[in-house]
């Protein structure tokens, strides 16, 4: 038979459902529709059976209503003014939803159905497609047994934009009560749109989010472009929901960053990068925690300024640097490894800081390769709490760059007070000019070395060179620089100023007034006993006296033996300034005045040549004559004037030959008519 009805409310349906057939069954619309009207249903017997058969259902129930509300799980909401079509057969009851709302929800497209009906072994499938803001997506997401939103560490409240997502469901049908997680069975499928989250890690906010989700017992995928602060990143995202697994986060992150993007991030290098970045980073983390990030950054397009190492990368050099970092065990930032590879750079190492980013708790670079360098470098907090111990040791360490900072104007800037020490086979100091097995240690208060003890040997002759450098007694802005060597000949070729000296022991005083903001060092330098061979520009000098044998051992001979050289100094502003010098031996003496250039090499200087100077300057000694004879102290009676302009390379010798044999009070009268002095002719001696 069939029976037709129409209009029925549905809080009315039980009352036409016979209590003896499937009475779990009627209870569940009983229970879980609430609200509503059946439009119309047909119903027909499909067979006979008794009345205590609960079994199966014998009638097949087609129906369609309205305005139902319809309570499928008691945790989740309520669908609320349903429209569908429903079918009851045998022990199987399913209706679609063609239109409802879940709180601020739109609900299409559904379909729920209840399998094994008259049974406690009773199981829900829906599937459906909703629309609406993300918030009240995640919301509902974050009902138990779900907890979605909790277990990926959202507050729904802070997120915002539009969400269209396909989403299935099934676990036992016990009203909520007793339901695990894991026999939940769900999945989906959304694209998201106007994504905004702010609190994203603390101090992050994105926006402007086009991503694509995935969600399923096994874990959540999303993927999509995001601006994070504002910068454009593409963004993969994995929460992994199965018991057990090593992590529960995985991001993956992609953006181009230039100058204002990394300041918008809060990651500011200041000069030392400048330019696009292209970075790709993963995190991991577990429990809402970040356990692990691993960096990847593409430098090409970027300059950058090392220049407290004295080192550089222009724009469109090749560069990469890759780093893994971690969480140690009181929250500090671990970099376990880290790689720059950057135009002729090679860094290698590890470095910790602080929980805050704010200090540096240890680095240790275990290759550091650039230019002439070839070291390791070790930093760690000062055991007094304040600056840090540091020291490099290596095959190799170029301290060219920063013996021409010597004398440059002094810096303002500060830094943490550091104490050194230095253990390196070679330590270079010009092209060709370097120093061997050299040790020692300094001290930095974080703006200047005010104490250091170095040693070092000079070219493997056994010979060595020691430095010390000391605050100066009395004098709290001042600081003392000693330098002595048993081979001051290599000491001049090795710092660049002379290459033509041979042994001699020499020492080097000088003062540092940190009052002044020069950053000049004054001194004197002391050199006894010593040979000078091979000096073409003395040699052109020397010719215009016909001093054959002097100019052949100059030339290329054996040299000429000094008994010493005195002269006070300045080195600052790029030069080093002579004052009163004198190199002095039997046969000859010379005076000198001027400055030589530390950087290009630039010549001026000027003075007097004297020959057979201590016969010569005996005539000096005489009272009253002396004095008129002579001229300038360290002159004698017959000095020959000159001038030496140019470069090393190039000098330009001046010589005045009237000035040979006239008494000291007129050269000077002379010297303003110097002559160029040439490589002369075999025929014009």
């Amino acid at each position: 038979g069939e029976l037709r009805i129409r209009g029925l409310p549905a809080v009315d349906l039980p009352n036409y459902w016979p209590a003896a057939y499937a009475p779990e069954a009627r209870k569940w619309i009983a229970n879980q529709v609430t609200a509503g009207a059946i439009e119309s249903a047909v119903i027909r017997v499909t067979e006979r059976t008794t009345a205590t058969s609960e079994r199966k259902l014998p009638l097949t129930v087609e129906f369609d209503y309205s305005g139902a509300t319809i309570g499928y799980f008691r945790a989740l909401p309520l669908l609320v003014g349903a429209r569908g079509k429903g079918r009851i057969e045998g022990d199987r009851f399913e209706f679609s939803v063609e239109k409802a709302r879940a709180q601020n929800l739109d609900i299409a497209e559904g379909k729920v159905t209840i399998t094994d009906l008259f049974n406690t072994t009773r199981v829900l499938e829906a599937g459906f497609v909703v629309r609406g803001r993300l918030n009240d997506a995640l919301t509902l997401l974050d009902g138990e047994p779900l907890r979605v939103a909790r277990t990926i560490g959202i507050n729904p409240a802070q997120v915002g934009g539009t969400a269209a997502a396909r989403v299935r469901i099934g676990f036992p049908m016990t009203d909520g009560v007793g339901v695990r997680i894991d026999q939940v069975d769900f999945a989906g499928a959304a694209n998201l749109a106007g994504v905004s989250v702010a609190g994203l890690m603390a101090r992050h906010t994105a926006s402007n989010g086009n991503l694509k989700l995935r969600i399923d017992r096994q874990g959540l995928d999303i993927e999509g472009d995001v601006a994070i602060n504002g910068v454009p990143t593409a963004a993969t995202w994995r929460e992994d929901f199965r018991p057990g697994a090593p992590y529960t986060s995985q991001y993956l992150l992609a953006a181009r960053l230039g100058d204002d993007d990394r300041r918008r991030l809060g990651i500011d290098f200041g000069q030392a990068v400048r330019g696009p970045v292209d970075v790709k980073a993963q995190i991991l983390g577990k429990d809402n925690s970040i356990s692990q990030i691993a960096l990847d950054l593409e430098l090409k397009d970027a300059e950058l300024d090392g220049s407290s190492i004295h080192w550089r990368k222009a724009a469109g050099v090749p560069g990469n640097a890759r780093a893994t970092m971690s969480i140690g065990p009181s929250k500090s930032i671990v970099v376990d490894t880290f790689a720059l590879e950057a135009g002729d750079l090679r860094a290698y190492g590890s470095f910790e800081l602080t929980s805050d980013g704010s200090r540096l708790s240890r680095m240790d670079i275990t290759r550091l390769a650039y230019g002439e360098n070839l070291i390791a470098v070790s930093i760690r907090p000062h055991s007094k709490g304040i600056g840090y111990v540091a020291s490099i040791a290596g095959e190799r360490f170029d301290f060219s760059p920063y013996l021409r900072d010597l004398g440059s104007s002094a810096s303002s800037s500060t830094g943490p007070p550091i104490e050194l020490s230095l253990n390196v086979k070679d330590l270079w100091l010009g092209p060709g000019r370097k120093l061997d097995s050299v040790r020692g240690g300094a001290r930095s208060d974080g703006k200047n070395w005010f104490q250091a003890n170095f040693d070092g040997g000079l070219g493997g002759n056994g010979k060595r060179i020691r430095l010390d450098l000391r605050p100066t007694e009395g004098a709290p802005s001042k600081r003392t620089l000693t330098l002595k060597a048993d081979d001051g000949g290599a000491v001049l070729k090795v710092l660049g100023f002379f290459d033509n000296a041979v042994g001699g022991d020499i020492e080097i005083d000088g003062t540092i007034d940190d009052a002044r903001s020069s950053g000049e060092i004054k001194g004197t330098i002391r050199m006894r006993n010593f040979r000078v061979a091979k000096v073409p520009t003395l040699a052109r000098i020397l010719t215009y006296g016909s001093f054959e044998g002097i100019v052949e051992g100059l030339r290329g001979g054996e040299g000429i033996n000094f008994v010493g050289f005195d002269s006070a100094y300045t080195l600052g502003g790029g030069a080093l300034a002579l004052e009163g010098g004198r190199v002095y031996g039997p046969p000859l003496a010379i005076t000198v005045d001027g400055s030589i250039g530390t950087a290009d090499e630039v010549l001026k200087l000027e003075g007097a040549v004297i020959p057979a100077y201590t016969f010569n300057s005996l005539l000096g000694n005489i009272p009253i004559l002396g004095n008129l004879f002579v001229g300038r102290k360290g002159e004698g009676v017959f000095a020959l004037s000159y001038k030496v302009l140019g470069t090393a390379e190039k000098p330009d010798v001046q010589v005045n030959p009237l000035s040979a044999l006239t008494p000291g009070i007129l050269r000077r009268f002379l010297d303003q008519g110097p002559v160029r002095a040439t490589e002369p002719q075999q025929d014009k001696r």
